[in-house]
């Protein structure tokens, strides 16, 4: 479900072509992600890296590595 600012912000064919481009570049990036192990943890460090520093995100850098490497291995 999107907000109403979404819906109204796409209401034209042009504004679905571009949403339809941007969800495919998206889905491509967590391709990449789950088949390629060093990206994972790249992207994985840029996202923590905006992560405010009094939030303790250690445990979910830990289960982010088991995740990806689980869906790895049923590629």
């Amino acid at each position: 479900m999107h907000t109403e600012a979404f819906r109204d912000a796409s209401k034209t064919l042009e504004d679905h072509d571009i949403t339809m481009a941007v969800a495919k570049v998206m889905a491509l990036a967590d391709v990449k992600i789950l088949l390629d192990e060093e990206f994972a943890a790249r992207a994985w460090v840029s996202v923590v890296d905006q992560v405010p520093d009094d939030l303790d995100h250690t445990d979910s850098y830990k289960n982010q590595n088991y995740l990806v490497s689980d869906i790895q291995k049923s590629f």
